[in-house]
């Protein structure tokens, strides 16, 4: 029998539902919105991806892509670390680090295991350890330089601001903006 979850946004990844549950092992898929490689250091990354490292308690206090409020979906980043963190703290810059070192070419992903935490705001009860696995699902430079020229032409462009992927992009962080000033 497996366990699903839908954390809707207070929870992106819908760990906490799982926890609540005490499901012991856990894939957790992670659609990344910048590359671990691409970022300056663990807490570089933790902006780009507060939907993880608040989970850790890590998001950064101020970060270039949190809107001019220093908030995230209007939440006070203080505040939201302390609303999601489930894990230690200490275990996020091992997350980043392996999840920036994966095999070339294959998916970004690490297993840990991590002492649950307890957390009164999403109900669950800590003192227990989880697996989990996560997979992160972001760019593999190295893949795509194998690429045929037309196709890795074809991606650049569409990453760009003016390309298709720069669109959707730019018209989510707009809305975002617009939902939390």
């Amino acid at each position: 029998l497996y366990s699903f979850a839908d954390g809707g946004t207070a929870d992106n990844l819908a760990i906490t539902p799982l926890l609540r549950r005490r499901v012991l092992k856990l894939v957790v898929c992670v659609a990344a919105s910048a590359n671990v490689s691409a970022a300056e250091s663990p807490a570089d990354w933790a902006g780009f991806q507060w939907d993880i490292s608040s989970l850790f308690g890590a998001a950064p206090p101020t970060h270039r892509s949190y809107n001019k409020n220093n908030t995230v979906v209007g939440i006070p980043i203080d505040l939201f670390n302390r609303k999601l963190q489930v894990f230690p703290t200490e275990a996020y810059d091992e997350l980043f680090y392996a999840t920036g070192t994966t095999a070339t070419g294959g998916p970004s992903h690490h297993l840990a295991n991590y002492t649950v935490l307890t957390n009164p705001f999403q109900a669950v009860f800590g003192g227990w350890q989880v697996e989990v696995l996560w997979v992160v699902n972001q760019q593999q430079t190295d893949w795509e330089q194998a690429l045929p020229q037309e196709t890795a032409a074809a991606l650049a462009r569409d990453r760009g601001d003016q390309g298709l992927v720069g669109g959707i992009v730019q018209g989510v962080r707009q809305a975002i903006n617009q939902g939390t000033e």
